[in-house]
């Protein structure tokens, strides 16, 4: 199985430039300087003021008056770079320098020494901590593209690991061989469910995650569908069984509504539109780009009282969560 890493330099610019004046980490900061150039990196009090990567530094000295910009100094933010790339050398034999803050490991030849992923990811957050003072944050996947995206989600200074299906077997597997279960936390998203849970057993047990839709939400639609699933397949539904559920109750609905005639395309979106039917999720409604506004839950393996593996609710994450970039949607 492939172990494809992406370390992401966390404001990397930023960074440096905090390494250099601790107490610039305090206060709302950007790289890129206060008046004419463009933000280059920002750290995270800034961002919480809107200040963004790629926009004019006059702009984000509006959102954020009190914020300080500093004039970039690209040769110490090169010789920080070549220094993390060879720490990285020193982990895993390959690496392919992204950018100047950004790079792809290659790690599976390197699990026989370190034993795990998430132990290969740890050892090189700790060691650019220790050596330069700097935060990275490592997405772990199958491949690059997975790798990308995971290394977004561990933002900022995370870890976060991708690998649903087969891969999220042997990764727990692995996990728990290399003796990181019970001593680092895992979370994880589509990795542990119904369809592997019957191979994870008990190395999963413990994991949490974050979903939309939990099999023991207490609403009569979603009651009824699990036991009417469990009935007929002896086993639990999993999300994407949920999911394809709620489409197809979904488009029940408006053609219901219709009387059966589809034939309107642009009727039958606006009946679909409307989301009225009983969803498994629990209430929910389509924001102005279409997407669902809707409840997200931590679930965490466990077993139930009848010994069968499956994941329960433990907590409500968001309540009526919408989609964080609606608003750019020209949809309306």
């Amino acid at each position: 199985m492939p172990v494809i890493m992406h370390v992401d330099m966390d404001s990397f610019y930023a960074s440096v430039e905090i390494r250099k004046q601790p107490s610039l980490g305090r206060v709302p900061m950007w790289v890129g300087g206060d008046g004419r150039g463009v933000v280059l990196s920002a750290n995270r009090l800034a961002k919480e003021w809107g200040v963004e990567g790629g926009m004019p530094s006059s702009r984000a000295k509006r959102l954020c008056p009190n914020g300080v910009g500093i004039r970039p100094n690209f040769e110490e933010y090169l010789d920080a770079s070549r220094t993390v790339m060879e720490i990285f050398r020193t982990v895993v034999a390959v690496v392919e320098v992204a950018s100047i803050d950004e790079a792809y490991l290659d790690a599976t030849g390197a699990l026989r020494m370190w034993g795990s992923a998430e132990a290969i990811g740890q050892r090189i957050r700790r060691l650019v901590r220790e050596q330069e003072q700097l935060p990275c944050s490592v997405g772990i996947g199958p491949n690059r593209l997975v790798a990308k995206m995971a290394s977004r989600a561990a933002k900022p200074d995370g870890i976060f690991i991708f690998y649903p299906g087969a891969h999220g077997v042997q990764f727990l597997t692995q996990y728990a061989q290399a003796g990181l279960k019970g001593q680092i936390p895992l979370y994880q998203v589509f990795s542990i469910d119904a369809i592997t849970l019957p191979l994870q057993k008990e190395l999963a047990l413990g994991t949490l995650g974050a979903q939309e839709w939990v099999n023991d939400l207490p609403n009569d639609a979603n009651k009824k569908y699990v036991a009417d699933f469990k009935k007929k397949h002896g086993v639990y539904p999993s999300y994407y069984g949920a999911q394809s559920y709620d489409a197809i109750m979904l488009i029940a609905s408006a053609a219901e509504a219709l009387k059966g005639d589809v034939s309107n395309k642009d009727k039958v979106r606006a009946e679909m539109k409307k989301a009225n039917f009983k969803s498994v999720r629990g209430g929910f409604k389509f924001n102005t780009n279409q997407f669902p506004i809707q409840n997200f839950y931590i679930q965490e393996a466990v077993k139930d009282p009848e010994g069968m593996m499956t994941v329960k609710t433990i907590a409500t994450a968001m309540k009526d969560a919408k989609d964080p970039f609606y608003e750019k949607c020209p949809m309306k």
